[in-house]
């Protein structure tokens, strides 16, 4: 290959590397519900993405990574220069604190996966802090007052956990 090929080749590689094979341009891939109260209830938001290619694509499916997170996207043909949107739902009935989730969004022929990243904090209500914190030290608020371990034996790790959540 000679070196001006070579260069060719580089360019061309450049140029095309922020694209998909679709044209799919994702206008946000994630979502920040910000702070809330519990209380308040499910919170909605949605993320959009415009199609650019020279063809119709469509959005397959939207797989969210728990429960608690509730996903619907634009159902059928999307026509070039049109815009398609995923909107999501999250319940933060009884989970306190800040959270993270992800939604997978499949979209055209090739099944591309884009993921979208969600987080957010939520102020518990009083019900729910006493059944997860039940333990009151100042601010703080814990899952439990101690962990028993057990025997420490050298070169075995054990990893035990107390869940915290700061008023």
């Amino acid at each position: 290959m000679s070196r001006y090929s070579f260069v060719a080749l580089l360019l061309f590689c450049v140029a095309f590397s922020g694209y998909s094979r679709e044209g799919i341009e994702w206008l946000s891939t994630s979502y920040d519900f910000g702070t809330f109260k519990e209380a308040e209830g499910p919170q909605t938001g949605c993320v959009r993405m415009v199609n650019h290619g020279p063809e119709e694509t469509i959005i397959n499916r939207v797989k969210s990574t728990c429960g608690c997170t509730v996903a619907e996207y634009t159902d059928g043909v999307i026509a070039p220069g049109d815009t398609a949107e995923v909107r999501f739902t999250y319940d933060p009935t009884g989970r306190p604190g800040r959270f993270s989730k992800s939604i997978k969004v499949y979209t055209g022929i090739e099944n591309t996966v884009t993921t979208i990243g969600l987080k957010g904090m939520v102020i518990g209500k009083p019900e729910s802090l006493n059944s997860q914190y039940p333990i009151v030290s100042g601010d703080l608020r814990l899952s439990v007052a101690s962990l028993i371990l057990g025997d420490v034996i050298k070169g075995i790790s054990r990893h035990e956990f107390i869940h915290a959540y700061n008023q």
